[in-house]
């Protein structure tokens, strides 16, 4: 549970949000030694997978939409 959520804070917590794309802190994850944890492995291709075409894909909310948030 520590690393899913170690994993987590990394890609959707960042401690400098403006300093990596959501793409970027997937790869970094990717890159981690949490990616040996098949859960983790599970949640970045999940996220992945939202971001394929002709999917609803992630919200995203404060990325200065008008609306409460945007969708990547």
């Amino acid at each position: 549970m520590k690393s899913l959520r170690k994993a987590y804070q990394k890609i959707f917590m960042p401690s400098d949000p403006t300093n990596a794309s959501f793409e970027e802190r997937l790869a970094e994850v990717e890159r981690h030694e949490l990616a040996q944890i098949p859960v983790v492995c599970e949640m970045v291709r999940s996220c992945r997978d939202s971001l394929a075409e002709n999917r609803r894909g992630i919200c995203k909310f404060g990325q200065g939409s008008r609306s409460r948030g945007t969708i990547l």
